[in-house]
């Protein structure tokens, strides 16, 4: 599999480089690398750039290599934006037959809710579409909707994220229903100041399809505030989904816009 670095490379350069003292710095509020998102927002102004590299293989040998991306920036302390996708894709499918290329988009706006005075417990949901990028054979080629609920809560060092989200798909086979019912649990916890770890267990269903879901464990390594690492494993719990996937990735704070 071959990936193109030059992206991540250029993001990592751009952390190292010093604008701000440390204490005028903001901590960077990574999403990845689990299929969950907190309900948390980034800094409001300051724009956030999250990648890594993914590696999977499916039950039938075919395999799967994606750089995915996320631009995240909050416009105030209650409302951003997120925009994502996969910036290169290497995949084989069970014939051997290769196919790599850029991926499809996804735009989502985000709201956020305290629910508690402590700022423990917060609410948040997200809403958008999937637009079809992606060349023929690496997407699905149709436009997808979606919209997804967060629960987030601190309890005793912990951290529980739950989502539970809807997508209308836009392409579906006969007997198929477009609508796809996804769910995710998150716990989290750091070991010391520079380490963490999480494990997390998801899944999708969908009428006149087989449900598919998964396991996640993770270690994320804090470098700075501006920058934190990630990197594990996800394993299938379903025969539709992929047999498993290792990862590492990266969340950056990436420059104050306004």
């Amino acid at each position: 599999m071959r990936i193109n670095l030059r992206l991540p490379a250029l993001l990592l350069c751009s952390a190292i480089v010093p604008f701000a003292s440390a204490e005028e710095l903001p901590t960077v509020t990574p999403y990845r690398p689990t299929v969950s998102n907190p309900a948390a927002l980034s800094q409001p102004g300051w724009l956030e750039i999250e990648t890594g590299l993914n590696s999977s293989r499916a039950s039938d040998n075919s395999s799967r290599g994606n750089l995915p991306y996320v631009l995240k920036l909050a416009f105030t302390d209650s409302i951003g934006v997120l925009l994502g996708g996969d910036a290169f894709i290497d995949q084989t499918d069970v014939a051997g037959n290769k196919l790599s290329g850029a991926g499809d988009t996804l735009l989502l706006l985000k709201q956020k809710w305290a629910a508690s005075e402590s700022g423990d417990t917060a609410y948040g949901l997200e809403y958008g579409f999937k637009s079809p990028t992606a060349k023929e054979g690496l997407g699905s080629g149709k436009t997808d909707y979606l919209v997804n609920g967060i629960y987030s809560t601190e309890l005793s060092g912990n951290t529980i994220d739950l989502n539970a989200n809807l997508t209308v798909l836009g392409d579906t086979q006969p007997g198929e229903s477009s609508q796809q019912w996804g769910w995710a649990t998150t716990w989290s916890r750091p070991l010391n100041d520079k380490w963490g770890i999480a494990a997390e267990l998801s899944g999708y269903m969908r009428q006149g399809t087989e449900s598919g879901s998964q396991f996640l464990g993770a270690l994320g390594y804090n470098m700075n505030r501006r920058v934190v690492w990630d990197a594990g494993f996800t394993a299938g719990l379903s025969p539709v989904a992929p047999m498993w996937s290792v990862f590492a990735g990266v969340s950056i704070l990436a420059g104050k816009l306004w």
